[in-house]
């Protein structure tokens, strides 16, 4: 394939090439074929947790020789940490701190604050665990601190354009290898069904198994067989390298930290020697049959596809066959293993060595602008036998593994001259390692220990002082609070005395028929005798551009929406919802108004909420978390979903779509839609199905738990600790079990448990007993 390619306002500026280490062995491969930097895990806190990972002493070792060759190593610590790690995490960053670490990969938000507060001038770059979906976030994170955003992999090549243009802030992106079915971050599914997380590094791949899309509307199911329709192919982008340079991406991201060191070498090789073509604007650009037969070759999943970069969604995308991993040649293997593994990477340096009897053993070692200089022991006169030339400089070209050869070695030897080959042995390993320490010098960091604790400490303290203020000067009893999906769910709702606030997504109002007349829409005449509070849920997913039925002009209507007197705050679901309000700072409502940060922007400990306390009033705990875990981090400020059918999984991709073709031209009115007579469900081999709510508006769908999250066995427990709010989420559920759902909890009131058994036959508790590993 050939592109015609002129990079812009990119001109000759070629992205890092990103590539993936599990062990040293992957580490020495990338770096020997090209990569310009790696990423790894030590041994606790990656979003890898059943790779090899390195040791403290090699991962130090691992920064040392990155940077010897002018190379770079970013820590991903993209985990989510409980309170009782955090204290743990402090020491566990501090040796690779003080080592140079060049940046470290973030998804939880108190890690992200401990970084920015304790460990000064250390590149905070944020995860796609964070789901970053547009300009709103972006700004949002490089506002907060970070330097770097690895958005959304849903994003395409115009959306990170536009972020680009929007935010001055570096962008890394995946080029190659697994794609997940869920944006990264927003997935319960493994956690939910097994106890492995993925937000903590032990996803089971649910979406790599086998379902049947059922579908009630039809009265039949749309597979009759069961198909891999949520698993994705893997991405491979090696055609769009020149677009994707023009796009100003910094950062080219290779996946697969669990995959073989031969994987991270040779994707690496492949990727390298293409980026090296687009340094010419003048060169052709046309990968080679073999070069792309290499790729297919290298631990593929099935098929590859571009990914989203070029369309947003579509079932070549989905593998719907098995999704095994092709079979790898083994002399495609031996090659790569000899080529690139078999040894590390060299500097030069020009040795000189004085030798003169009675006085010591003078040496100079210099390599580009660095020179060190020593000396060893006294030279002695020779009694017998004394030294030769080639005798010295043979002893001190015995480099061995060491990351530094001799491309000079001159040697000033008086004649008369003796000393042992020990002591030559000893000149040349105090000289490289002098070397090796004044070119590390630079990246070296020092955090004393004192000011360490003493911070930490103050942080700590700092932090439940508060929780303890805050219940102290309470005087308010626990609000109830419900949130809704349709217009039904609103009338039936408002009937129950004891619920004192509302939730409402933007959506079902802005898209309703009478949207023209906002404020006299039908909705608003539902509420008029009401008299709670109002707030609104803002998109799940918040994008630069719209591929749904939204249009361009949507968030400005939204604005208008949310500035209403009747609007008393919000709901956001992710840090884009969060970033497009401050972003569009709501002049004088911005105070006036509430902000409630959703389960999804995870407080899983206590300095999770320091960073967003400027911005946000309250919170809702965590889905992860268990009862004690939950206590620890202090939930007097959050609100506490005690039924709902908790979101498995939040996609660009379409099941509908994928099983029989979109329909979104039909869909005016997504909300009152999701129903559960017209949602489709994923049923498993279990026989158990799931919701999937087609979300037309934003393009894209939920995959909602089979069963309802129901704590009413918790609810007295909860009242102790005096928690801002008990919220009742309703989703796919009928009038009538709306009914039954509102009538079971109307003992929130009092904060007391519900009296008999609930109206749902089936529920789970969560991991409030369980908690995850």
């Amino acid at each position: 394939m050939n592109f015609d390619y002129h990079m812009t306002e990119q001109k000759n500026r070629i992205p890092e090439l990103l590539a993936p280490a599990g062990n040293k062995e992957s580490l020495i491969g990338a770096f020997n074929a090209g990569a310009d930097a790696v990423y790894l895990a030590g041994e606790r806190f990656g979003a890898r947790a059943y790779a090899s990972n390195f040791s403290m002493e090699d991962l130090i070792g691992a920064i040392h020789y990155a940077h010897l060759f002018n190379r770079k190593i970013y820590l991903t610590v993209n985990t989510l940490i409980k309170n009782t790690e955090l204290r743990e995490m402090a020491d566990f960053l501090r040796p690779y701190y003080e080592a140079g670490l060049d940046g470290i990969i973030v998804q939880d938000l108190g890690v992200f604050y401990l970084v920015r507060e304790f460990f000064p001038g250390l590149e905070i770059h944020i995860s796609t665990q964070m789901t970053i979906t547009g300009s709103y976030g972006a700004t949002l994170m490089k506002q907060l601190g970070a330097c770097r955003v690895v958005p959304a992999r849903e994003l395409t090549l115009e959306e990170i354009r536009s972020i680009k243009k929007s935010c001055d802030i570096e962008i890394e992106t995946f080029i190659h290898g697994a794609m997940c079915y869920s944006y990264s971050g927003a997935c319960l599914f493994s956690s939910m069904l097994g106890g492995r997380s993925g937000n903590r590094g032990r996803c089971a791949q649910p979406c790599r198994l086998s379902y049947q899309v059922i579908s009630p509307d039809l009265k039949r199911e749309r597979n009759v067989h069961d198909t891999y329709c949520i698993s994705m192919k893997d991405m491979c982008t090696i055609d769009m390298i020149p677009q994707m340079v023009d796009s100003g991406i910094d950062s080219f991201k290779i996946e697969g930290r669990m995959k073989k060191s031969e994987y991270a070498a040779g994707v690496s090789s492949i990727y390298r020697k293409y980026l090296d073509v687009c340094k010419d604007e003048n060169n052709s650009f046309q990968i080679t049959k073999q070069d792309r037969e290499f790729l297919e070759k290298l631990y593929t999943r099935s098929l590859q596809h571009t990914g989203y970069y070029d369309q947003h969604n579509g079932r070549d995308m989905i593998t719907l066959e098995k999704p095994s991993y092709n079979g790898t040649d083994d002399q495609l293997l031996e090659m790569i293993r000899e080529k690139y593994l078999s040894s590390t990477l060299k500097r030069t340096a020009q040795f000189f060595v004085k030798i003169t009897p009675g006085e010591a053993l003078a040496y100079t070692l210099t390599c580009n602008d660095m020179t060190v200089t020593g000396n060893g022991e006294i030279v002695q006169k020779a009694q017998n036998r004394p030294l030769e030339q080639d005798e010295v400089k043979k002893q001190l070209n015995k480099t061995g593994n060491t990351n530094i050869v001799f491309d000079q070695i001159e040697i000033e030897l008086s004649p008369d001259s003796f000393i042992s080959l020990k002591a030559l042995n000893e000149i040349r390993r105090n000289a490289i390692l002098s070397l090796e320490e004044a070119l590390l010098s630079d990246y070296k960091r020092n955090l004393p220990d004192a000011d360490m604790i003493i911070n930490f400490d103050q942080a700590e303290k700092k932090q439940a002082d508060k929780e303890d203020s805050m219940k102290s000067a309470s005087a308010y009893q626990t609000k109830t609070a419900v949130s809704v999906s349709t217009s039904e769910q609103i009338r039936r709702v408002i009937k129950f005395k004891y619920v004192k606030k509302i939730y409402i997504p933007a959506d079902l109002i802005l898209n309703h028929e009478n949207q023209r007349a906002m404020y006299y829409n039908p909705i608003w005449d539902t509420l008029i005798e009401w008299d709670g509070e109002v707030h609104i849920i803002l998109p799940q997913i918040i994008r630069d551009i719209p591929f749904g039925l939204e249009g361009h002009d949507y968030y400005d209507k939204m604005l208008s929406l949310l500035k209403q007197d009747r609007v008393n705050g919000f709901l956001v679901k992710s840090m884009d919802a969060l970033g497009y309000l401050i972003s569009n700072h709501m002049a004088d409502h911005m105070h006036e108004k509430e902000i409630t940060a959703d389960a999804g922007i995870y407080q899983f400990n206590a300095f999770s909420n320091r960073l967003l306390d400027p911005y946000v009033d309250h919170f809702t705990i965590p889905y992860e978390l268990n009862l004690p875990e939950l206590l620890q981090v202090g939930i007097h400020n959050m609100e506490i979903p005690v039924y709902g059918r908790i979101p498995m999984m939040i996609s660009a991709n379409c099941v509908r779509k994928t099983s029989s073709g979109c329909d979104m031209g039909n869909r005016t009115e997504y909300y009152d839609f999701a129903v559960k007579e017209n949602a489709l469900y994923l049923r498993d081999r279990y026989q158990t199905d799931f919701p999937v709510v087609c979300d037309c508006t934003h393009c894209h769908n939920t995959i909602y738990n089979s069963v309802p999250l129901s704590l009413h066995q918790y609810i007295e427990r909860f009242s102790k600790e005096q928690p801002y709010a008990y919220r009742i989420d309703l989703t796919i559920e009928s009038g009538a079990e709306t009914d039954s759902v509102m009538m079971y909890f109307s003992s929130l009131k009092e904060g007391e448990k519900p009296s008999g058994e609930p109206p749902y036959k089936n529920y789970t508790k969560g991991h409030l007993a369980r908690g995850v590993e």
